[in-house]
């Protein structure tokens, strides 16, 4: 597949610079995005294979050669490139628990050996560097990680800013992006659609355009990312507060016309006003930001002292259980080993050369959030489809009375 990438990459470089008009890419951005996220998706979960560029084509119903092409602009790099960093990244992976001559086996049956022309078993035994590999990037996404951000906070590096340095990628070279999520079993998936953060009203699902109609008052968006949210109710005449420990993604929302987008990290809500909140967001999954059944607890209460008393929270979230995969069954169980609830992930963002920091995220059924609310000062009031795998909760406070009797 190498060989071809680059053989059609001459190609397309020759077309540019020799004929009046390069081919044209596929007319629909989204329908674009979506084929080289197949492709991504399916690089990730074959990549020991020995798979060729006709085949990846084949998937999505393109040539070789625009296939190449769409996927050099999206990614930032070829195809057989990003499967090689995906292969090195496994392969480090399992290096780092010691299975070394497990994975040297699997790599010399796939030609990655040792003494292999490519240097990719080099690349993998190299020391102290893999915090430095990139599991995706190229020349756009290097362009907007050398930018000098101003809404860096002391102790907060560009290269820690992982979300934010997607964001920032997606929003300067106009091309949808996905950060890369890890989880503390090793495993890996992509953390989003491709530009779902940027998507506009019409591309929202039908349940977020049902929980947003639930606004009211003065809004805080918590976890705001690019600004969809907040822009879109702001663009309604709402008065919105955006707040995200990402600066990279603040800066992304206040370049997209956001009047009040603050890096904030949850934990330091409390730094708001009393009586200053009407409605509080939590899109996205963002239920999960809470971390644990205790910090939800904790973050409830401050949110009760910055809300008015007839506040609302929002909240989206993923019941964990509706699953068939076996990777997330034996984590439910992993964590169940160590007196965790099972949809408590434990994850870090990648993109590029960024990695950001471990943190948890939680991830409940419409029970496990009932009992997570029932000791506080708030309720759930209604779940929103709380039999489908995403869902809403809209969570009111109690009355004094209630409150009183806890």
């Amino acid at each position: 597949m190498e060989r071809d990438s680059w053989l059609l990459k001459m190609v397309a470089l020759l077309l540019k610079y020799c004929v009046p008009e390069s081919p044209q890419l596929p007319s629909s951005r989204r329908e674009s995005s979506d084929r080289i996220q197949q492709v991504r998706s399916f690089l990730m979960e074959k990549f020991t294979e020995n798979i060729s560029l006709e085949e990846l084509a084949a998937l999505v119903a393109l040539s070789p050669f625009r296939l190449n092409c769409i996927f050099s602009q999206e990614v930032g790099i070829p195809p057989h490139a990003f499967l090689t960093q995906v292969r090195v990244w496994h392969a480090k992976k399992q290096l780092a628990r010691g299975i070394h001559k497990q994975y040297e086996a699997v790599l010399t049956l796939r030609g990655m050996g040792p003494g292999h022309g490519t240097g990719l078993w080099d690349r993998a035994v190299e020391p102290n560097n893999s915090d430095e590999f990139p599991l995706e990037g190229g020349i756009r996404s290097a362009r907007s990680r050398s930018r000098k951000s101003k809404y860096v906070l002391p102790g907060m590096k560009v290269t820690e800013d992982a979300y934010g340095q997607q964001l920032l990628a997606q929003y300067h070279g106009q091309t949808a992006t996905a950060e890369f999520i890890e989880r503390d079993d090793d495993y890996i998936d992509t953390g989003s659609e491709a530009g779902q953060y940027f998507f506009e009203y019409e591309q929202w699902s039908p349940l977020e355009r049902l929980a947003i109609e639930r606004a009211s008052g003065r809004v805080l968006d918590i976890g705001c990312g690019a600004g969809r949210h907040s822009l879109y109710l702001q663009q309604k005449g709402f008065d919105v507060t955006a707040i995200d420990n990402s600066p990279g993604a603040i800066e992304v929302c206040t370049l997209r016309g956001l009047k009040n987008a603050i890096v904030k990290a949850i934990a330091n809500i409390d730094e708001f006003e009393p009586n200053s909140f009407d409605t509080v967001l939590m899109f996205g999954n963002n239920f999960g930001l809470f971390g644990d059944a205790e910090n939800a607890k904790l973050i409830l209460k401050k949110l009760s002292q910055i809300t008015s008393s007839e506040a609302r929270i929002i909240a989206g979230t993923r019941n964990p259980y509706r699953t068939n995969s076996q990777e997330h069954l034996e984590y439910h169980e992993f964590n169940q080993r160590r007196g965790r609830l099972p949809g408590q992930i434990r994850i870090r963002v990648r993109y590029g050369k960024a990695i950001g920091s471990w943190f948890d995220y939680l991830f409940v059924a419409p029970e496990e959030m009932q009992e997570i609310v029932a000791d506080t000062e708030w309720q759930i009031e209604e779940f929103i489809e709380p039999e489908k795998t995403h869902y809403f909760a809209l969570i009111s406070k109690k009355s004094i009375q209630a409150v009183l009797k806890q």
